[in-house]
């Protein structure tokens, strides 16, 4: 029974994630390329959504509410976000903090919404509301409309990410191995719900994947070595590389627009705070010390 509900915490855990402020908070020191970066912090008090600028200038908090916000992905046009909240449902606000509104969906309890590469549709996570431990991957037009399941697997199906091309659709599958050991497999699959494929199975936790723009890479993290550590391989599952190597648990990884830099979660430092660092692991730097963040996104 113990171990029953230590697996529920861990999913738990997994599952549920407008004014400016100074950059007093942040570590402005080296430029990072293009775009923007948007994420969740607790800042102001509670899980709310921010922007910035990649060296850390201009962090603006677009939410202000009381329930938690999470899981926040910018459109390829970078003028809107879609995010969740710890309460089910998926929202969108534009990158300005303007016109926030929720998406009405009928069906289950939904996180881990993500644009495709032309903007049209949202792909995301739907988990059960009688079952806690199952969930499956789910498509919709972006305005919320025509919703369709992609998976018919057991147990979670999450975090959907898009090949650049829009071709595919990756994913985390749970597995239960030794003793109840929960374990994450990568699989891939179109947006027609076709040609599902096993990506990675190492007998290890395989989560929050990401392509790189070019759609060569693919950065996860994993705790194949014992700790949740950040990685990267090739699109076809092959040639996994370690690149952080720390005692911390690092999480979370995303590309940088021009696919140079990784930002990335880690709580090194002592709280979950967002970091970043070149594609290969160097060159480590931290970017905000103030509250706790997570949940990157940039574009």
């Amino acid at each position: 029974m113990r171990i029953y509900f230590l697996t529920l915490i861990f999913l738990l855990s997994m599952v549920f994630s407008t004014c400016s402020f100074s950059a007093d908070f942040l570590d402005t020191s080296t430029s990072y390329g293009s775009g923007k970066i948007t994420f969740v912090s607790t800042m102001s008090g509670n899980w709310d959504l921010w922007i910035m600028n990649p060296d850390g200038t201009g962090l603006t908090q677009l939410t202000n509410t009381a329930i938690d916000e999470r899981c926040p992905d910018i459109s390829p046009d970078g003028e809107k976000i879609d995010y969740s909240t710890n309460d089910g449902k998926i929202w969108m606000v534009n990158t300005d903090g303007t016109d926030t509104k929720v998406i009405e969906l009928e069906i289950g309890i939904n996180t881990h919404p993500a644009w495709s590469p032309d903007g049209k549709k949202i792909v995301f996570t739907s988990f059960s509301k009688i079952k806690i431990d199952d969930s499956d991957i789910w498509i919709m037009d972006a305005d919320g409309t025509n919703p369709r399941r992609l998976t018919f697997q057991k147990n979670i199906q999450i975090n959907p990410a898009w090949l650049p091309d829009g071709k595919s659709i990756l994913y985390s599958s749970t597995v239960y191995g030794k003793r109840y050991q929960i374990l994450h497999d990568l699989w891939s699959i179109q947006p027609d719900g076709k040609r599902e494929k096993l990506i990675l199975a190492n007998q290890a936790a395989n989560i929050q994947a990401d392509f790189s723009p070019d759609g060569r890479k693919i950065v996860f993290a994993s705790n194949k070595t014992g700790n949740m550590e950040i990685w990267i391989m090739d699109a076809d599952g092959k040639k996994p590389k370690q690149i952080t190597h720390n005692e911390a648990y690092d999480v979370d990884p995303c590309w940088s627009a021009d696919g140079k830099y990784i930002a990335f979660v880690s709580n090194r430092s002592g709280n979950l705070q967002i970091w970043l660092m070149d594609a290969n692991g160097e060159n480590l730097k931290q970017l905000i010390h103030k509250g706790e963040s997570k949940d990157p996104d940039w574009r």
